[in-house]
């Protein structure tokens, strides 16, 4: 994947003492954590950090511990004397999923220093934006095409360049339906049919490899009317957060107002609780709640069965929201 160059230097001083041995040398930094804001999918980053023996014996860096994924470390000097320092330089590959994260760097001497540890965090977003940012087919009748345009827009200077839209689910088709080199507008047609309920997928675009963006990944979703119809096509959730509070509310309907009951469910993750309320007219509310890790709503979907035999299991996608 072709991912934008980012480079971004950091001198930080940071102090982290060694306990009550006075004749022990001493890590300093007064900045063990540093924000980085909002980076794109793919940026790669320099940090360097000074580091400083403040204390009164020498200072022999023994290892640094990579719990970051980073790709290369290195030090201009392990062996400080006191007052002197060094420089730490990370080169990080940010190939992650877009949302928060949090890494870090923890350096070792080899005498009895307490072992400093470096944090960074930040936000990472993909380098182009979607409008509308999820295509909601909304309700479609069994056997129905229906079609939506988005548009995809570069947030870097590059143009984009659709190369191929590849065969994915065997009910969605995409093609380009108009590009320039601030955009690309792309046509998905959905037909309802094979199963019913909720529908959630994705449609993937390939780009122009020598321009830094990579697969396009567009999410799609929608209900595919049968029997019972879904208040929601969707379960969304808050993808610039680590943790999710979940407070939801959906139901389901017969569409003859007939009388329907709820033979086994679920929510998609086992920390989420499912409330089913009492049946009335031919409709049932439930509730979702719960304390998850966003990562873990990542490709979950919720599974209703009902009582009516004709009607398939309802599936509903948890999706992020940008």
């Amino acid at each position: 994947m072709n991912r934008l160059f980012v480079t971004i230097g950091l001198i930080v001083l940071c102090t982290v003492g060694c306990g009550d041995n006075e004749g022990a040398g001493r890590f300093a930094c007064d900045m063990p954590n540093h924000d980085l804001g909002v980076l794109e999918v793919g940026a790669r980053l320099d940090v360097r950090y000074k580091i400083t023996n403040s204390g009164s014996s020498e200072l022999k860096i023994d290892r640094t511990e990579l719990t970051c994924g980073c790709s290369k470390a290195r030090l201009s000097t392990k062996d400080l004397k006191p007052g002197t320092s060094t420089t730490l330089e990370v080169t990080l590959r940010l190939d992650l999923a877009p949302g928060p994260f949090k890494k870090s760097i923890i350096l070792h001497a080899k005498s009895n220093a307490e072992p400093l540890v470096l944090s960074f965090e930040g936000t990472l977003r993909e380098p182009y934006t979607l409008e509308p940012a999820t295509v909601d087919f909304g309700n479609v009748e069994f056997g129905e095409t229906v079609k939506r345009i988005v548009t995809v827009k570069p947030r870097r200077e590059a143009p984009i360049k659709i190369t191929n839209i590849p065969a994915g689910d065997d009910r969605v088709r995409g093609q380009l339906a108009g590009s320039s080199p601030g955009e690309a507008k792309i046509e998905i047609s959905f037909r309802g049919d094979h199963r019913l309920g909720a529908f959630g997928s994705k449609l993937l675009l390939n780009s122009d490899p020598r321009h830094p963006y990579g697969d396009i990944q567009i999410p799609l979703v929608g209900v595919v009317r049968g029997i019972i119809s879904v208040s929601r096509t969707h379960l969304p959730y808050d993808a610039s957060v680590t943790t999710q509070d979940v407070e939801l509310e959906l139901s389901f309907q017969h569409r003859d107002g007939m009388a329907i009951e709820i033979t086994s469910y679920s929510a998609g993750h086992r920390l989420l609780q499912v409330q089913i309320g009492k049946e009335k007219n031919g409709v049932i509310k439930a509730s979702i709640t719960g304390r998850v890790k966003t990562a873990d709503l990542s490709g979950a979907t919720m599974r209703v069965k009902t009582n009516i035999v004709v009607a398939s299991e309802i599936r509903i996608p948890w999706i992020a929201t940008p």
